[in-house]
């Protein structure tokens, strides 16, 4: 690094043109307006087909009833499981039924549901809750502030050599972005709930995502030689 500041201001002193290369970053928080619940299922039975009937029943009386909330659409079943079940006793392995489990994706737009969509959930006999994240619908806009604010930052950088070094231009030349550590997707970096009783209902408190940016910037200095 100090090789680099001494042929940067040699460069200077003799009146010639150089470059140095800086990086930025930009941060921005935003609040989540999108939950992604899963919900679930699992259960014993000795029968595979009765056991699937009944937990086909149960998943159908809540789609059924959140459709009072939300559409359907915004619903999907993304797992079904059916495994044999054994207990092993003296060294032999003894069928005892089937472990069944199945599981529902839900994208909620409207943070102040999560809490009765979850209650409703175990109302209707689904017995698993496998997580709650929290996202954003448009994340791009704030990633694209984040990177608004990485170039400045790196500009502002510059800007404060030349001032320093007493030169009269600095022009951006060239530019690098690094891959955004928040995804371009609806799903974009996940946020854990908390969940609080409050009058023997629940409640979903949402915090903060987090758009993150670097980039690395290359910059021209052009002006009179040190005195």
């Amino acid at each position: 690094m100090k090789k680099i500041i001494l042929v940067f201001l040699f460069s200077l002193v003799f009146g010639l043109d150089t470059t140095m290369t800086l990086t930025g970053q930009g941060t921005v928080k935003y609040r989540p307006n999108m939950a992604i619940i899963q919900l679930g299922i699992e259960e014993s039975y000795s029968d595979a087909a009765a056991g699937q009937k009944e937990i086909n029943k149960k998943m159908n009386d809540f789609i059924k009833s959140a459709m009072g909330y939300l559409p359907k659409e915004q619903m999907e079943t993304n797992a079904l499981q059916v495994n044999r079940k054994f207990d092993y006793r003296d060294g032999r392995a003894v069928f005892t039924g089937y472990d069944i489990k199945q599981s529902l994706r839900i994208y909620c737009t409207h943070l102040e549901l999560v809490g009765t969509l979850i209650d409703l959930s175990m109302k209707c006999g689904l017995n698993s809750l496998n997580g709650v994240s929290f996202s954003h619908t448009q994340p791009e806009a704030f990633q694209k502030n984040a990177l608004d604010l990485a170039l400045k930052d790196a500009t502002q950088k510059a800007k404060l050599i030349a001032q320093t070094l007493g030169l009269s231009q600095v022009e951006l030349i060239d530019l690098q972005i690094t891959p955004a550590q928040t995804p371009f997707i609806v799903e974009a970096q996940p946020r854990l709930m908390s969940i609080q009783s409050a009058d023997n209902a629940t409640t979903a408190l949402p915090g903060d995502l987090t758009a993150t940016q670097m980039i690395t910037a290359k910059f021209s200095f052009k002006g009179k030689p040190i005195k």
